[in-house]
């Protein structure tokens, strides 16, 4: 509070909305990171929580295409209700398929939401000429975290690739004008609500990938 990056929460939203603005936050500076425009195609790689509402985002800034991968079926079941294009189960390999869905010309955004090293490294090969590369999800540490490509490749292609972390007040207070318009499907994103007294059946929930957003009330 000093040090002053706090937004106003708007009266139109309540808490459990609200708490949603952080991880939203993050995503809009992920998307504004990788120059992300009107008329953009847009792959998401993860469809857990982030890149659910990555979808979401890239729908609002006016992709022309939005194509999720996941592996984990479960959770692309969740994600189809969020409006992307097309929609990929993959048991890791899933590079032939995202390019064939493009004539092999890539997308001009690719948004890893994932920790998964096999996926960054395709992620970096399914990108269109002059795109971008956001390697959004982190590696735990101690864990191996090198992703390696063709020089040639960045060369020809002439794109770039990057990570994004965190978010700035601005980006904050920007998913927040977007909860508060309604813009975003909470109701999908918040997949239960749980009391303080059952909070380890909250984690529960978390750990098995059954939900997206879990909240927790006192």
């Amino acid at each position: 509070v000093e040090r002053g990056p706090v937004n106003m929460v708007p009266q139109s939203i309540g808490y459990d909305e609200a708490a949603l603005a952080e991880p939203l936050g993050c995503v809009v500076n992920g998307f504004e990171f990788a120059h992300m425009e009107e008329g953009k195609t847009v792959l998401i790689i993860g469809s857990g929580p982030i890149g659910c509402m990555m979808i979401n985002i890239a729908r609002i800034l006016g992709a022309s295409n939005i194509v999720v991968v996941e592996k984990v079926e479960q959770r692309l079941t969740m994600a189809r209700s969020l409006g992307a294009d097309e929609y990929l189960h993959t048991n890791g390999q899933f590079l032939d398929n995202v390019m064939a869905l493009t004539n092999n010309r890539g997308y001009d955004v690719v948004m890893s939401a994932t920790n998964a090293l096999e996926a960054h490294d395709q992620a970096i090969r399914a990108v269109a000429k002059g795109g971008f590369v956001n390697l959004f999800g982190g590696v735990a540490k101690g864990l191996p975290d090198t992703v390696s490509f063709s020089s040639n490749f960045v060369h020809y292609r002439q794109f770039s690739i990057g990570g994004s972390f965190s978010q700035t007040k601005e980006h904050h207070k920007k998913a927040l004008d977007y909860l508060a318009a309604g813009e975003i499907n909470t109701k999908k994103l918040i997949t239960h609500r749980f009391k303080l007294d059952d909070i380890q059946r909250a984690f529960d929930v978390v750990q098995s990938l059954e939900g997206l957003k879990v909240i927790v009330n006192p």
